[in-house]
């Protein structure tokens, strides 16, 4: 959707970044803009000579007035990071990041591809799994659509798959990772799970059997991690607990008083704004 994107280049490289994208959350009844304090991505050789700020506050200078405030995701033992952060609050509650083993996932085909004749029934399941969190803004047919229109050859209909009183979607993207840890090194594939719902009151079968099925479809596509966003609270983090290969916390900053129910509810978590 909207954003602001900045970029350093020097002799023709590219060696810095740092983006800005809005997002829109319906709370008491009322639609608010933030800013998504996304990225600033400096090359090695380009840390420490002044070129976070120039890029910083032109994109500020961009997106600033438009909005109502700012949030941000950071690892908890990044201290540069909170400290550039400034007085944001951050949140009792940490999201997580579930990393899950295709290989060993890779489950059966279950359920069917979605169309447009369904989005209704997206949505409720959607917002009947997700309501209850903190940051999350609730699906309508409309903004549904949207979504799935944006970037149709990354993700849209096709991409989401219902199984009794369960959808998820995921964007099949093969994002290679590498994490360096001393002398260790580990690479993978990543795909994204991007939306997911059921309803919170039944069993978590249809779920899993939906994670299953698009962890065999990731794996015939050379994908051998799923990626997908919970929190402590939230609606089916003990079964993406229970079949996550790494589990990553993160802690969340928003320049808004968190829900006083948060430690009951959780914390939603949208990975296109992640």
């Amino acid at each position: 959707g909207e954003y602001a994107l900045w970029v350093a280049e020097h002799e023709g490289r590219l060696v810095g970044a740092r983006a800005f994208p809005v997002r829109e959350v319906s709370s008491d009844g009322k639609t608010r803009r933030y800013a998504y304090s996304h990225f600033a991505r400096i090359l090695p050789d380009y840390q420490s000579v002044g070129l976070f700020q120039p890029l910083n506050a032109i994109a500020v200078q961009e997106v600033w007035p438009t909005v109502e405030g700012a949030f941000a995701y950071a690892d908890p033992a990044n201290e540069a990071i909170k400290a550039a952060l400034g007085g944001f609050p951050i949140w009792s509650v940490r999201p997580f990041r579930a990393d899950l083993d295709c290989d060993r996932l890779a489950g059966p085909a279950v359920g069917h591809r979605a169309g447009p004749s369904d989005a209704a029934r997206i949505v409720n399941l959607m917002n009947a799994c997700h309501r209850r969190e903190g940051f999350f803004a609730p699906y309508t047919v409309a903004n549904l659509e949207k979504r799935l229109s944006r970037v149709p050859e990354a993700y849209s209909w096709r991409n989401l798959q219902l199984s009794g009183s369960a959808v998820m979607g995921t964007w099949l993207c093969r994002e290679r990772r590498t994490v360096v840890d001393g002398q260790r090194k580990k690479e993978s594939i990543r795909g994204l799970v991007l939306d997911y719902g059921f309803n919170p009151d039944g069993d978590t079968d249809d779920f899993e059997g939906l994670i299953r099925h698009w962890c065999g479809c990731a794996r015939a596509a050379g994908i051998t991690h799923l990626s997908v966003f919970s929190s402590p609270p939230s609606p089916g983090s003990e079964t993406i607990r229970r079949l996550a290969d790494r589990i990553e916390e993160f802690d969340f900053s928003f320049d808004e008083r968190e829900p006083e129910d948060l430690d009951a509810c959780g914390v939603y978590v949208d990975p296109i704004y992640f």
